[in-house]
């Protein structure tokens, strides 16, 4: 074993992972720039700093606006105006860009960059000025996005599973597991995983400065807590709090967390790329179709059970005991079923219904005479006298 191979503590340290010591892709390194522009893409660079997004629009932003401005220095003098004063002069600048990437470019782009594009040139234009850009976005495919299927996503827990680092584990699994983005997998902190002796809960930064916290699923609690025990012995540990850390000591960047995980899709031999944001629509897929299956799906649906209440139903209505029932045998993804879909209401006992007449007043009421006596109101209640008419309609009453 070589002696890069050891940590610090003399323990063995796995050796560096295959996507962080690979050179560069194609476009990572920075394009340079003529002065005059290195000075705008600077002073824009300083707008960025002082906006409340994330590090990653940030650094997205910039790297589209250089690719822009790298083009505008080789056609610049095909315009009658200054393309970054002139706002018809802009216009046409970008109109000709967004066809350069379509067509003209040396490798030609998808729709979806191309709207990337025009969106972080928007947000150059208004912090000059200017105001955003005549030009219409790309259509983009009403299609599903795409996602793992059942027999993908077998192979891509098995190839998980044979991965021998617990760190390249927990990256794997989080977003299948979560649904969580690159960018959110290598923002967390040791201070972000709470665990507890039967649950846990992860609190995941988003866009925005918004944060959530998410449920952690069974598998994915066990490899979160090997890490964890093996963090310690990685260099600069006590001293930085990012979860991920890589070789150095310093937090895990989201290309290198980006080739992890495409090294275990090669590993597990899909068909297609395989991407975190493959497996966070891996995740949106399954919660739609409500799936329960625990080996290839994230998501485990739990039955409702409640607990049968002392006091007993009034006549007519289901138990507690066939409510939890009733709840717990119904479908999770269609606990609310619409009203037309709904099962008929129990009937009701029918009440003992009595005739009531004026002659036979209700028991729990005290007695009162028939309305044909006339009362006389300076007697007490029960001596009455009858009237020469109505002599005859009380005998048929008592009678």
């Amino acid at each position: 074993m070589k002696a890069s191979e050891i940590a610090p503590s003399g323990l063995p340290q796995e050796p560096e992972s295959a996507s962080e010591i690979t050179k560069r892709r194609p476009g990572a390194r920075p394009t340079r720039l003529p002065p005059v522009y290195g000075t705008v893409l600077g002073e824009y660079a300083a707008a960025l700093e002082r906006a409340p997004l994330s590090d990653e629009t940030r650094r997205t932003y910039r790297s589209r606006v250089r690719m822009f401005l790298s083009w505008l220095a080789d056609h610049a003098a095909s315009y009658s105006a200054d393309p970054l004063a002139d706002r018809q002069a802009r216009d046409w600048a970008v109109r000709d860009y967004r066809m350069w990437l379509l067509r003209d470019g040396p490798a030609k782009r998808s729709r979806v960059y191309v709207n990337s594009a025009l969106t972080a040139l928007d947000d150059f234009h208004v912090r000059r000025g200017l105001g955003k850009a005549d030009v219409a976005r790309e259509d983009l495919p009403k299609s599903a996005p795409r996602a793992l299927e059942e027999r993908a996503r077998i192979r891509w827990l098995r190839a998980v599973e044979a991965h021998l680092s617990p760190r390249g584990r927990c990256i794997a699994l989080i977003p299948y597991y979560a649904g969580a983005r690159i960018s959110e997998v290598v923002r967390l902190d040791v201070g972000d995983v709470q665990m507890s002796a039967r649950k846990g809960r992860l609190r995941l930064y988003g866009k925005g400065g918004k944060f959530r916290e998410v449920d952690i699923h069974p598998k994915l609690r066990t490899e979160l807590q090997r890490w964890l025990d093996e963090r310690p012995n990685w260099p600069q540990a006590d001293d930085n709090r990012a979860l991920f850390l890589n070789a150095k000591g310093g937090r895990l960047t989201a290309h290198a967390a980006g080739g992890i995980i495409a090294e275990i899709a090669q590993t597990a031999a899909l068909d297609d790329p395989t991407t975190a944001h493959v497996l966070r629509h891996t995740l949106a897929t399954t919660l739609v179709r409500g799936r329960t299956d625990r080996d290839c799906s994230p998501i485990t649906c739990v039955p409702l059970v409640m607990k049968p209440s002392a006091r007993p139903s009034p006549p007519g209505r289901p138990s507690a005991a066939a409510t939890a029932t009733r709840s717990a045998s119904r479908p999770r993804s269609h606990s609310i079923a619409p009203r037309w879909s709904r099962a008929p209401p129990l009937p009701r006992p029918a009440r003992p219904s009595a005739r009531r007449t004026a002659c036979t007043p209700p028991v729990s009421q005290p007695v009162r005479p028939p309305d044909c006596i006339r009362h006389d109101l300076r007697k007490p209640f029960g001596e009455t006298h009858l009237n020469g008419k109505s002599r005859q309609a009380a005998q048929r009453c008592s009678g």
